[in-house]
């Protein structure tokens, strides 16, 4: 019997506790979309707050007309869209936070802004003329401040209608209602008001990989294309008469065997690539002593830094450093940075130099050579990148040593970074974890 009793008394009070909570979230003020004004743009359709009303209970057909106007900016937001309202004059009415932060301005700076101010761009500027006539424009646009960046505009006029609510319930007063109709504007009249809806997004990122993507393809074409030419020059040339002539066969031999070695070495690092982005490659990360791997790496160069008349020399700290590394992946990065040190350096030396310094390994890879201009920097990771695009591809490279090396020092949680003049050279720094034992 109590427990019944002690059962009925919480559901009363649960149940006076959800009437109030809704009571109270319908009887709540709502917030205005657009900013304050002191002329109102219609007798008929004047922009102001009102509360929510109650029909949303039972009214499906006006649920979308009863929303908060911020929640459709919130809902811009979460997709790191912008949103901006115009009235006839081009003026913003309102807008979300993605705008102001896409724009490059701060949220009161924006409000009450032209778009003319906001983005100087003649041709999209002029294009929103076609908007009245019912076109959507659209357009990508590329601003310089506060950082370079594409921005795409979609620009459609809409048209807002101030028209009564349908029938209340008793009990709810009714009120007029401001309605966003997609339809294109035929003719306005004193109950109607155009505005300017542009949608704002960025496309930087998007372009870059498009643009990536069509250089790769082209640069892998260009990677296979140019060892099987040689090959096929040397096998016609083989069959047409050169088999008589020993020596010649033997040179066009061994031009068929360089470049076949060009063509498996440029389809095994492709696939080392891919495991290594895909993470299937499979590490053993353990304490590695740094001056072992460079000596080993080092003495299988010396020959070919020699015989370019290069001095290829080591500077080793003074105790021992050890990284917490997979010894592979850490031999592959300094076989890539030495190659690619000696390969670019016709005079001087090549340096290779390690420390241990804030708890991490550095390893530097210095040279004397040709040197990497500023604006290559960004870039000089990426597959088959070419500083001298007319310059063509040293024998025996495939375009992909660097963009190795990065990953393999992304994945052994490092870091890599390079310093280079034109003319002086060059020095890649690459940062990894030291051993636990020397932490």
């Amino acid at each position: 019997m109590v427990a019944w009793i002690v059962e009925i008394v919480l559901a009363v009070v649960l149940g006076s506790l959800v009437g109030w909570l809704v009571a109270y979230w319908r009887s709540r003020p709502r917030r205005t979309l657009f900013r304050k004004t002191e002329k109102p743009y219609s007798a008929d359709a004047t922009l102001v707050s009102r509360p929510v009303s109650p029909r949303l209970s039972y009214s499906r057909t006006s649920f979308w007309h009863e929303l908060e106007p911020e929640i459709f900016l919130d809902i811009f937001d979460t997709v790191g869209q912008g949103l901006l309202v115009l009235d006839g004059q081009q003026t913003v009415l309102a807008a979300n936070s993605s705008a102001s932060r896409l724009l490059g301005t701060s949220f009161g700076d924006l409000l009450g802004r032209k778009l003319w101010e906001l983005v100087q761009h003649r041709p999209f500027l002029d294009a929103l003329e076609h908007v009245a006539l019912g076109a959507t424009v659209t357009a990508e646009v590329t601003l310089h401040h506060p950082r370079e960046r594409i921005l795409r505009f979609q620009v459609r006029a809409w048209r807002a209608t101030s028209r009564e609510s349908p029938p209340a319930p008793a009990g709810v007063s009714e009120s007029a209602e401001l309605v966003l109709s997609a339809s294109a504007p035929a003719s306005r009249s004193p109950s109607q008001t155009d505005f300017l809806i542009v949608a704002v997004q960025e496309v930087t990122e998007l372009r870059r990989l498009q643009e990536y993507r069509r250089e790769f393809l082209a640069n892998v074409s260009h990677e296979l294309k140019t060892p099987l030419a040689a090959i096929q020059a040397a096998a016609e040339t083989l069959q047409a008469d050169a088999l008589s002539d020993p020596d010649a066969a033997r040179t066009f031999l061994q031009h068929i065997l360089d470049n076949a070695h060009r063509l498996n070495q440029l389809f095994q690092d492709m696939l080392h690539l891919a495991r290594i982005e895909a993470g299937q490659q499979r590490w053993h990360r353990e304490a590695v002593d740094l001056a072992e791997v460079v000596q080993d790496v080092v003495e299988r160069h010396r020959f070919r830094a020699e015989k370019k008349g290069l001095r290829l020399s080591t500077e080793p700290p003074r105790q021992t450093v050890a990284a917490w590394v997979d010894a592979e992946a850490l031999t592959r990065i300094l076989e890539n940075l030495l190659d690619n040190a000696i390969k670019y350096t016709h005079q001087g030396s090549v340096t290779v130099r390690w420390s241990q310094e804030k708890g991490t390994v550095r390893l530097e890879v210095q040279d004397t050579g040709v040197g990497i201009a500023a604006e290559h920097l960004p870039r000089i990771f990426e597959r088959f990148y070419r500083v001298d695009k007319s310059r063509p591809r040293q024998s025996g490279g495939s375009g992909l040593g660097l963009a190795i090396v990065k990953h393999l020092v992304q994945a052994m949680e490092g870091t890599i970074a390079v310093e280079s003049e034109p003319g002086i050279g060059s020095r890649f720094i690459v940062r990894l974890p030291v051993a636990p034992a020397a932490r």
